[in-house]
């Protein structure tokens, strides 16, 4: 089916998409997210040209847990259109991708696949579970959603007006070597493994601060708390209803990675 750089940073969904009327507020929220980062705040990109095409790879930060790092990679074709070949920016250059944080992995990439959106070249890092069964509950209209882990490598292009051509010519690094590549992108089995390492050492570490963040308009403050026997019944009560309940229908989340 293909998609459009453009299409990728409007609306992934396609025509007709039953979340056009929170189309805007979805991507200001992302844009949002995005915004300010770069290598020092958790976005790290390199680029690569092989003739006229441009692979990006980029590193994402968790915006949740502390030195995990996710892999995503853009691929851009230019268009078939001979009209289109001359233009300044990859607008409409096809792009294909692939990224092994979780939500993307099991919400969108079987998804992906068959819209022959995949760089199968890097496929064999991810169980064959994810080509071959339809993600039913996470995703069960199989459509294509507002995925973080695509779109904030493509509006931290935009923000940095990466967009254009000769921008990308200009940090290219040559042809990209796929064994090498291949090598840097960490597989899902081994990113699942780093995930739940980080998360764990999160979770010991906030309960040996025992803290909370005190939103306030000056600033976050952290606030030494312990927790009533009554808040403590509560908390798992409410953990324990959360679990039971059924997913929603959903091609968005704003969940931090």
């Amino acid at each position: 089916m293909g998609m459009t750089f453009h299409q990728l940073c409007t609306n992934p969904p396609g025509k007709g998409s039953a979340n056009i009327a929170n189309r805007g507020r979805v991507i200001s929220d992302l844009k949002q997210r995005t915004s300010g980062r770069d290598t020092a705040k958790g976005i790290e990109l390199s680029v690569y040209r092989n003739g006229e095409d441009y692979l990006l790879f980029f590193r994402i930060l968790s915006e949740e847990y502390k030195d995990l790092w996710y892999d995503t990679i853009l691929y851009l074709s230019p268009p078939k259109d001979v009209a289109l070949q001359n233009e300044k920016t990859i607008s409409e250059y096809n792009v294909k991708f692939i990224s092994n944080m979780p939500s993307f992995a099991f919400t969108y990439a079987y998804v992906a696949s068959k819209q022959e959106l995949i760089i199968d070249s890097f496929k064999d890092k991810f169980p064959d579970i994810f080509w071959t069964e339809a993600p039913k509950v996470r995703n069960p209209g199989l459509t294509m959603g507002f995925e973080k882990a695509i779109l904030f490598c493509a509006f931290y292009l935009t923000e940095k007006r990466l967009q254009y051509i000769s921008a990308l010519d200009n940090l290219s690094k040559g042809k990209p070597s796929m064994v090498v590549l291949k090598q840097k992108f960490m597989s899902f089995a081994q990113k699942m493994k780093d995930y739940a390492e980080k998360k764990k050492a999160h979770i010991k570490a906030q309960k040996q601060a025992g803290v909370k963040i005190s939103h306030r308009a000056s600033g976050a403050k952290l606030v030494k708390i312990k927790k009533t026997p009554i808040e403590k019944k509560n908390s798992v009560s409410s953990i324990t209803a959360s679990r039971s309940k059924k997913p929603k229908r959903t091609i968005f989340s704003s969940r931090p990675l």
